[in-house]
């Protein structure tokens, strides 16, 4: 079997982690332990405007590294992705309404809702 977890709250340093499996009957075992390596980094970006009255989104981030920005209208199609440091970005061709930003650099990943209206 294949199992995946996301710690929400890793730490910097080591931490260790292993499986408690449950029988029906009670009885249980524990899987071998298993570590990582945390390393928090904390890379923050900017979006504006937010909301847009007109058609061009500016995003930059907060280091010197490229991201990845796709967007995505409130059904989950993709109408937009591009690559860069800095970016602006033409949405004359978007109708209004909700879209979701998702920003994606290594394996930092950052979603924010952005309206044009």
């Amino acid at each position: 079997m294949t199992y995946g977890f996301v710690d929400e709250h890793l730490d910097t340093g080591i931490n260790y982690y292993r499986l408690k499996s449950i029988d029906l009957d009670g009885r249980f075992d524990y899987s071998e332990i298993r570590s990582l390596v945390g390393e928090r980094v904390e890379i923050d970006y900017s979006i504006f405007p937010n909301p847009s009255n007109g058609e061009v989104m500016n995003i930059t981030g907060t280091d010197n590294k490229e991201f990845k920005i796709e967007v995505f209208s409130i059904g989950g199609k993709k109408v937009f992705s591009q690559s860069g440091l800095s970016t602006e970005m033409d949405f004359s061709h978007l109708e209004n309404g909700l879209y979701m930003v998702s920003i994606s650099q290594a394996n930092n990943l950052k979603v924010i809702n952005w309206i044009k209206n």
